[in-house]
């Protein structure tokens, strides 16, 4: 066994789940939810905590959708582990120093989660919904899956970074743009670095995204430097997580490859382990000059 196998720290809760679906078969919708809310959720609430979107419809919804595909979900987690562990060992051939001792926690994803790399109680805790991550092909299984590491990577490496996103989490409160166009770009970025073979449509499962983006980027990039350093939730949102409630042409989510563009055009002057011990404001005056560049 090679050192990644020996320290990668899984912990598996779909047994719990596939029991659930054994023992709800017939119950009334209610009953089920209160069972699962009592048997999944609560008994995960420190990793559910940080999941955003929640909510008992959602929850109804999920049950009444993913009981016909449980015997797939199986019979596919095995697949998706073993590629786990090979992309772990390909994301360290390019940051040796990513340390592997972390805790990862397989769960059922609720449709809103494929993989989450989350501080919690000062740790850096990795959750993979192993039913969205079997749906995946290949490339993009990579992606999310780099994607995070990455972030696991990033809280390792600039201890600062932790403790902000675990306050936000914490508190509620939306980072500033400038600051998830830098962790999400350059966790996108990372993917390029590890798989360079993996086009720019496809590092994460946002093909249409990016195709709906790429002609609105000089006004998108426009607008973000507008309200880099904004941690208003009408002006996050579209740049990430919601859509923006306003006339402007904003593809929710753009934020992701805008950042990755914004990440790859730092990265041609600097390491990405030198770009990550950048202050704030040196970081805030790079991000703004790349997208001062994509506005052209």
């Amino acid at each position: 066994m090679g050192i990644v196998e020996d320290t990668l720290q899984i912990i598996d809760h779909m047994a719990t789940f596939s029991q659930f679906f054994e023992d709800a078969k017939g119950l009334p919708c209610e009953e089920q939810l209160r069972e699962f809310k009592a048997r999944i959720i609560e008994p995960n609430l420190k990793y559910y905590a940080v999941v955003i979107g929640i909510s008992d419809d959602g929850i109804r919804q999920y049950i009444e959708g993913i009981e016909p595909r449980i015997g797939t979900i199986f019979s596919g987690q095995e697949r998706v582990l073993q590629r786990f562990h090979n992309i772990v060992m390909r994301f360290r051939e390019k940051f040796p120093q990513f340390r592997t001792d972390f805790e990862i926690h397989l769960l059922p994803s609720l449709n809103l989660f494929k993989g989450m790399a989350v501080p919690i109680e000062n740790e850096a805790i990795l959750l993979l919904g192993i039913d969205g991550l079997i749906e995946l092909p290949e490339k993009p299984l990579r992606g999310y899956l780099t994607h995070e590491l990455f972030h696991t990577y990033h809280y390792q490496c600039v201890p600062a970074v932790q403790a902000g996103a675990e306050l936000a989490m914490r508190t509620k409160q939306i980072p500033p743009l400038w600051a998830l166009l830098w962790t999400e770009g350059i966790a996108s970025h990372a993917v390029r670095v590890v798989y360079p073979e993996i086009e720019e449509d496809e590092v994460l499962d946002w093909r249409p995204l990016v195709e709906q983006t790429k002609p609105l980027l000089p006004d998108l990039a426009s607008e973000a430097r507008k309200v880099l350093r904004s941690d208003r939730p009408q002006d996050i949102a579209g740049f990430f997580y919601f859509p923006r409630e306003s006339d402007k042409d904003i593809p929710t989510g753009c934020g992701y490859y805008i950042g990755m563009l914004v990440a790859g055009m730092l990265a041609k002057g600097n390491s990405i382990d030198e770009l990550l011990r950048l202050d704030d404001e040196a970081l805030i005056n790079e991000i703004d000059l790349a997208l001062a560049e994509l506005t052209r």
